[in-house]
């Protein structure tokens, strides 16, 4: 059995998915979609990105690693279609979107791509929604909530990372990723695109990224996007100089 070694990309031929094995073949190392999918990447990039694509969304129901996409009718409505997912949350709060990256059963190991990115907008005028992640054993984990973040009505593309705001064990033990409590009215519409997991978000080509950044206050983690933080800080120093 031949056996490839060296730097990421490699040109294979003649990869066959089959049910049964067929003839002729020795010495054969048989392996199923559960075994790959936890530590598959994908690159435009060489070896400087790895990428994995949480969901295009493309189809309802299932993402792009075919596990749970789902809100289990919590919203008023969604729709899957050209790439976008977009869903009108319920006045109130109480409606959630989550996205299980637990291939095959086990916990996904998200070191080697820690930083979450995604796009959003909102037709909802100053509407909020938390960013949470579901952690731990399968059956057993528990929620991290990460940040509260107000995109705006202009499309924005966070970065999350990830290993800001959970432990190593935690970021290697991720279950599913999950939006909640939307500060929304009941009619507004909001859109999201492109969730992934990447190594790096500047070799992975993000565009116009919007870097969430954990401060310190009191003790406590709080956690602003670069574009919040430049406002108070043009509006403080507006109102000293004017004082």
């Amino acid at each position: 059995m031949n056996t490839v070694t060296g730097t990421a990309p490699w040109n294979l031929s003649n990869l066959l998915v089959a049910s049964t094995l067929p003839c002729g073949y020795t010495n054969v190392t048989l392996v199923t979609q559960s075994d790959v999918m936890p530590n598959w990447t994908n690159s435009t990039s060489g070896n400087t990105c790895k990428r994995v694509t949480v969901d295009s969304f493309e189809a309802s129901g299932s993402n792009s690693l075919g596990v749970v996409a789902t809100d289990d009718q919590t919203m008023t409505t969604y729709t899957v279609a050209g790439g976008q997912v977009t869903m009108v949350p319920a006045k109130g709060g109480a409606s959630y979107w989550y996205e299980e990256i637990d291939i095959g059963g086990k916990p996904f190991n998200a070191a080697a791509t820690p930083y979450l990115v995604f796009s959003v907008q909102t037709s909802a005028i100053g509407g909020s929604f938390q960013l949470n992640v579901e952690s731990g054993q399968i059956g057993s984990g528990s929620r991290v909530s990460l940040t509260t973040l107000t995109p705006g009505t202009t499309a924005r593309n966070y970065v999350v990372p990830l290993a800001n705001y959970l432990t190593t064990t935690q970021l290697q033990n991720v279950i599913s990723i999950g939006w909640n409590s939307f500060a929304s009215d009941g009619t507004s519409s909001w859109m999201f695109k492109g969730l992934s997991l990447v190594s790096n978000y500047t070799t992975c080509g993000v565009v116009t990224p919007t870097v969430v950044t954990v401060v310190q206050s009191g003790g406590r983690k709080l956690a602003v996007d670069m574009f919040t933080l430049s406002f108070w800080v043009v509006l403080i120093s507006f109102v000293v100089h004017s004082a």
